[in-house]
């Protein structure tokens, strides 16, 4: 088999019709109903029902620090736990989208992206007129502190690769690289739920965090066990591989790059999403 080319110019995408689902916020614990409804080449958009339609663009210049999970703040409007939806817009190729919502956050549904994924594809897609060009990585360029690095290299479409050590005797070392289409998102990502370590509850909680997390939309792991039998052998890498694609979809354009990443927080993937885009990294476009 051949080289595959780079990815070319394609038209623009939104959905076909509009679809709509409703769960429990993670970290605010509040219940939020969620719509997703065509646009024209206004790329992806959350409007606040519930605040005069204030809207927020779902994109880099919309971010503000956050550990864990992915905040978008603009003149004071906030949306947040945004990663797993535009994993899933992200995987499907839909570039434009109005995201309708009535609270802070997005539902957390059964905490992966295997929901959000059926809802996209359940609305259809069309293309536009528009095109849109990929942002391409063309040297390598990296991030490192403490124990957590990446680094994204040149590659012809996006590629994931990722590593995790917890020291966790439950978890071990876990490991995932793939390619990253709408199939491959579908089977091996999608269906990764979020985690978190049974002595980070509490301090979750005391950050007023976690408030909607449940055995129904988290994994709990305990010293010596799961807390739900696995989707995955390796669903806490899976997930964090989610995690960071939903995180480069903010760049708002498909991104040729191989990115690879160990142990590392939303705050590093969205560094490093910023540098793809920074104007003293060569990119082309």
């Amino acid at each position: 088999m051949g080289e595959v080319s780079d990815l070319p110019n394609r038209r623009r995408r939104t959905l076909r019709r509009a679809v709509k689902t409703e769960g429990i916020g993670l970290h605010s614990g509040k219940p939020v109903q969620l719509s997703l409804i065509p646009s024209r080449n206004d790329g992806r958009i959350c409007r606040r029902t519930d605040l005069d339609g204030a809207e927020i663009p779902l994109s880099l210049s919309s971010v503000v620090p956050s550990q864990w999970a992915t905040l978008l703040s603009v003149n004071g409007v906030t949306v947040s736990t945004v990663e797993h939806l535009l994993a899933a817009l992200y995987a499907l190729e839909i570039d434009d989208v109005l995201v309708e919502v009535d609270g802070e956050e997005f539902p957390a549904l059964d905490g992966s992206a295997a929901r959000y994924l059926d809802l996209v594809e359940s609305a259809g897609s069309v293309d536009t007129d528009e095109e849109i060009a990929p942002v391409r990585v063309t040297e390598p360029f990296w991030i490192s502190g403490e124990e957590k690095h990446i680094i994204a290299f040149p590659s012809d479409r996006l590629k994931v690769t990722y590593a995790v050590d917890y020291h966790h005797a439950v978890i071990g070392k876990q490991f995932i690289s793939l390619d990253i289409t709408g199939e491959s998102f579908r089977e091996e990502l999608a269906p990764a739920r979020t985690f978190a370590l049974e002595e980070w509850i509490e301090g979750l909680r005391e950050k007023g965090l976690a408030a909607g997390g449940s055995l129904e939309n988290a994994i709990v792991v305990h010293p010596d066990r799961y807390s739900t039998e696995l989707r995955f052998e390796n669903e806490m890498v899976r997930h964090k591989a989610l995690d960071l694609v939903g995180d480069l979809a903010l760049i708002g354009r498909p991104v040729c790059a191989h990115v690879m990443a160990v142990c590392c927080s939303h705050a590093m993937h969205l560094a490093m999403a910023r540098r793809i885009l920074d104007a003293n990294v060569p990119v082309a476009y």
